[in-house]
């Protein structure tokens, strides 16, 4: 793109161009120390989930002129992409054994092996009016997420567990938003950001899992994006 141009009186022209943006994935320490970086250079990057080997990160991304895929970022400095383009997928997060993502597209969630050996599967059809945010459990038994459903005005917690069952079940489901749910690591609670206090900004909670029978809150002058 070219902008602010101006022509001299030879008749040269000359402008400005706009550099090319582009997003890194790093790694950083607790304290706020860039360390490194893995994979490579991307026009859009977002939503990265790191492998349970520590040596790949998964992230929703595009590149110049692309709809959203899933890429695979490696300690090598590469990126691989593991979906088709055009296909505006979303939210990829690794199953406990590396061999598979799980992912958000078109409001369904579907199941892809990372040796792509067959297709993406659909495993929950949801019809999701946004995007779905996805976390799968340390076991590999229970993957949780959040979503707007076409009924509903506000967003719920929901898991299910990607073996076999075709349909979830609800874990918090009330008048307020609820979203980004993380499983403990004993699978006995799980996170998450919900509107439900009212205030400026949302809070965390942690409920008891799966009964969904205890709740408490866990913030104190609100929180986002939950993580154990």
């Amino acid at each position: 793109d070219g902008m602010a141009p101006t022509v001299s009186a030879g008749g040269t022209l000359v402008y400005r161009t706009r550099p090319e943006k582009t997003n890194r994935l790093v790694w950083v320490d607790r304290q706020g120390r860039v360390l490194g970086a893995i994979g490579q250079a991307q026009s859009i990057i977002r939503n990265p989930s790191i492998s349970p080997d520590g040596q790949r990160v998964a992230a929703d991304g595009a590149d110049a002129n692309s709809g959203f895929d899933i890429w695979i970022h490696d300690s090598r400095g590469t990126k691989e992409r593991i979906t088709s383009e055009f296909a505006d997928r979303r939210h990829p997060v690794w199953s406990p054994t590396g061999d598979q993502i799980a992912f958000d597209s078109g409001g369904s969630i579907y199941v892809q092996p990372m040796d792509q050996s067959t297709e993406a599967k659909k495993i929950l059809p949801l019809g999701a009016v946004e995007e779905i945010f996805l976390n799968w459990s340390h076991t590999g038994a229970t993957l949780l997420y959040d979503f707007l459903s076409p009924n509903r005005s506000n967003r719920d917690i929901w898991y299910l567990h990607p073996s076999g069952a075709a349909n979830g079940s609800p874990l918090v489901q009330t008048p307020a938003d609820e979203m980004l749910p993380q499983i403990s690591p004993d699978e006995h609670f799980v996170l998450y950001q919900s509107t439900e206090s009212g205030g400026y900004l949302p809070d965390i909670f942690a409920v008891s899992f799966p009964d969904g029978k205890r709740k408490t809150k866990i913030s104190i002058s609100g929180g986002t994006h939950p993580r154990w």
